[in-house]
């Protein structure tokens, strides 16, 4: 089936090349700066040269919630969200992975049925994450999966977009219901003051 996997295309439309063997279900795909091409499925991480040659494969349980879920930090680590397959396990599961596929580490959040984190997120330039739960909280993480803060915004709202980190500092998350704008964000203090909540 040629209408599943992932397609090269060359600047005059004409196929450059494809490959089916990423694995299945949603996908998700970004390029690192060194050209390095990564496509995630619902089990696997998948890295390729720009030619479509395989590199490396690093398998999970789980599966993916939205095809635009991967981030790439400035140190090249690849940045995978994940939700819940294995239902008896209460935690979903956000990877860290070293550009090598090794994994660098795993933060689990215990959340209700089939979620997990089911958005992309963000990555300033000293290598701090920022992602959000469908446990209606997002969470900073240090360069070493550490955790910085919790931002509680509501335990029955869906985050599903991306954390928003603006050049002076301030994060917007947006849920379902409302933007939060939270001012005076340091990840390296651990400080953040929440100013306003918006309709």
């Amino acid at each position: 089936n040629t209408h599943s996997g992932l397609h090269a295309v060359n600047p005059d439309g004409s196929s450059k090349w494809y490959l089916n063997d990423i694995g299945n279900g949603t996908m998700s795909s970004s390029i690192g700066s060194d050209g390095t091409i990564y496509t995630a499925s619902d089990d696997r991480l998948t890295a390729l040269l720009s030619d479509g040659t395989p590199l490396w494969h690093f398998a999970y349980p789980d599966r993916l919630c939205s095809y635009r879920a991967m981030a790439i930090g400035p140190d090249g680590t690849i940045y995978l969200p994940t939700i819940k397959q294995n239902l008896s396990d209460p935690a979903a599961h956000f990877y860290a992975v070293n550009p090598d596929g090794s994994m660098k580490w795993v933060f689990s959040r215990p959340v209700p049925g089939d979620h997990g984190f089911c958005n992309s997120p963000v990555v300033d330039s000293l290598n701090n994450v920022i992602i959000c739960a469908d446990d209606g909280a997002c969470y900073a993480l240090n360069p070493e999966g550490e955790l910085l803060w919790t931002y509680e915004v509501h335990p029955d709202f869906d985050i599903r977009e991306q954390p928003i980190l603006a050049e002076d500092g301030v994060v917007y998350i947006r849920s379902i219901n409302f933007t939060i704008r939270l001012e005076g964000l340091n990840l390296d203090r651990q400080l953040f003051v929440p100013l306003t909540v918006r309709d």
